[in-house]
């Protein structure tokens, strides 16, 4: 059954908590990773660990040792940030604890305690791919990049990225750029949701709140600060289920995001480039054995590798449900000749090696069990 992902209503008790959450990571000295270590350590919903907090009662559970601020500093810093009133949440917040938190999370011992939501969180309800990759791309690098996210949109995955400049952006691109889409587009962002960082991003940030969702775990207003981007890496490999790095130089925030998807257990998939690309050294390197281990990362030639490595990971965890009739004979080879594209029903005919009429024969059955569909005159497999 597929979880939830609603916010709760916004009652009374829910708007100040999530008050309290905003007021607690826009401030100096608490912020994010700290309300994490509380909520995680904490024995009470993160509503009353804040209350109390706030109070400056007594804290629920031990607070103080060498890596953790102790709860007593905590509520002084706290009380002094709500000195005037408790301002109201200038967005909407996703807590632990919500519906759909675990699904995402599960028991993941660096995930955040909260998420500012712009946009639908019911984005993140379908099958998942981040595309990452270097700020500085090559002209082919970017291309790909929007290739694989058009058309992993066009298969229902929602793209996962830090919309940052280069790859992640171009592979936005691509998914945002037909309204036929089914894909939501998922950004998580480094700043906090009402600062567009990269400026360029303007009207690409927007698109992708309008048609999924933004995720932060920073107030609205905060602007960028160098920490922020590899934390924000993280909850990128948490969120998605596979990782694809089309192109990436020997260091970046792109193979740090590969390293927190492999401590997790997510595939990693790369682009094979040409070695005399330097800004694909990273993602090249990722496909190479190294004293005797494996590669990192499958090499990835297009989307089909990709949505295999997700069909065998829905499999694997039991996800996958699907009561359609298996194509076998030539409506097998017809499905085939039609991959992951778009194409005519003469391209098919042509690839399958099959005459018009068996192709527009195998395609009526396709179409009748739910394999493909017809649109603006090209046929397209539905995942």
């Amino acid at each position: 059954m597929q979880p939830s992902f609603d916010l709760p209503a916004l009652t009374e008790d829910r708007r100040r908590c999530e008050s309290l959450v905003e007021v607690f990571v826009g401030t100096d000295g608490l912020g994010p990773s700290r309300l994490a270590t509380l909520v995680r350590r904490s024995p009470l919903p993160s509503t009353q660990t804040l209350d109390l907090l706030a109070r400056g009662e007594s804290s629920p559970v031990p607070m103080s040792n060498r890596r953790t601020t102790a709860w007593d500093e905590l509520a002084v810093r706290f009380r002094a940030a709500l000195v005037g009133g408790l301002p109201m949440a200038r967005a909407r917040w996703w807590l632990s604890g919500d519906p759909g938190w675990d699904a995402r999370f599960g028991d993941d011992e660096d995930s955040p305690a909260a998420l500012c939501v712009v946009g639908q969180l019911s984005a993140l309800a379908g099958p998942r791919v981040a595309i990452v990759g270097t700020r500085s791309a090559s002209a082919a690098g970017l291309a790909f990049a929007r290739e694989l996210g058009f058309a992993l949109g066009r298969a229902g995955v929602s793209i996962v990225s830090g919309l940052a400049r280069g790859i992640d952006g171009a592979a936005h691109r691509g998914a945002t750029s037909d309204m036929s889409i089914s894909g939501r587009p998922i950004g998580v962002l480094g700043t906090g949701t009402s600062i567009v960082y990269p400026r360029e991003h303007h009207a690409l940030q927007a698109v992708v709140a309008e048609r999924g969702v933004l995720l932060s775990e920073y107030e609205p207003g905060r602007g960028p600060r160098p920490e922020a981007f590899p934390r924000r890496n993280r909850i990128v490999a948490q969120l998605a289920q596979a990782v694809v790095v089309v192109e990436s130089g020997a260091k970046g925030g792109s193979l740090l995001t590969v390293n927190e998807a492999t401590f997790r257990s997510r595939p990693v998939l790369a682009v094979p480039n040409n070695p005399l690309v330097r800004s694909a050294a990273g993602s090249n390197a990722l496909l190479r054995e190294s004293g005797g281990a494996p590669p990192l990362a499958l090499p990835c030639h297009g989307v089909a590798d990709i949505l295999a490595v997700l069909d065998y990971q829905a499999v694997l965890h039991g996800e996958r449900i699907d009561d359609r009739h298996s194509p076998e004979g030539t409506t097998e080879a017809i499905l085939g000749a039609i991959g992951w594209d778009r194409r005519t029903t003469s391209a098919v005919s042509t690839e399958s090696g099959l005459s018009l009429t068996e192709t527009a024969v195998a395609l009526a059955w396709l179409e009748e069990h739910r394999w493909i569909e017809h649109r603006s005159g090209r046929w397209s497999r539905i995942p």
